[in-house]
């Protein structure tokens, strides 16, 4: 059996990489699609992605940890990190340290967070070290449902532009609020 290797994603392991992510990943196209794939994790000419690791056996991949390359802004200070997420480890495999050497290999390129991890991943992430934190969080909630229909149905928003969200007019007409 061939040493463990920690790669960064390639063209060259596409193929393979699809072959592991169908069976882990079950419908769930998007997870083995390589444009997908090179877009989330901000892949160089789709050719190869630092930020979504793999770890390969004897010419197989056996594990994968996507980094989403992000910042976080405290008063005046920005620090790159990355989001770890689609952690997953061939269940032949899974005790065996991959998870932590895909983990060693992040901490290493950034400083790394995970948001909402399943609850194995999140069993494994404390089990190397990762601490909960609590934090704030935007919410996003249209005004107007033209705010929606700009994303995804443009035909609708010249009649949806001044049409209020049914949960913002509740509370425009229950708690005489105003959202100018």
């Amino acid at each position: 059996m061939s040493e463990l290797q920690i790669i960064p994603y390639s063209s060259k392991w596409s193929e393979k990489h699809t072959a592991f992510a169908i069976i882990y990943f079950k419908g769930r196209r998007k997870r083995i699609n390589p444009d997908y794939i090179f877009w989330k994790f901000r892949g160089e000419e789709q050719d190869k992605t630092p930020s979504f690791l793999l770890a390969i056996q004897d010419d197989n991949v056996i594990g994968q940890l996507g980094l989403v390359p992000c910042e976080i802004r405290t008063s005046q200070q920005t620090y790159e990190c990355h989001w770890a997420c689609d952690l997953m480890v061939d269940p032949n495999f899974r005790g065996g340290g991959v998870a932590k050497h895909l983990y060693e290999k992040a901490i290493q390129m950034k400083a790394t967070l995970g948001s909402d991890p399943s609850p194995a991943a999140a069993i494994s992430m404390k089990k190397f070290g990762f601490k909960d934190i609590e934090g704030p969080s935007k919410l996003f909630f249209p005004i107007y449902l033209s705010s929606i229909s700009d994303k995804k149905f443009k035909s609708l928003s010249a009649v949806l532009k001044h049409v209020y969200n049914p949960a913002v007019l509740w509370l425009m007409l229950k708690k005489g609020l105003s959202f100018n």
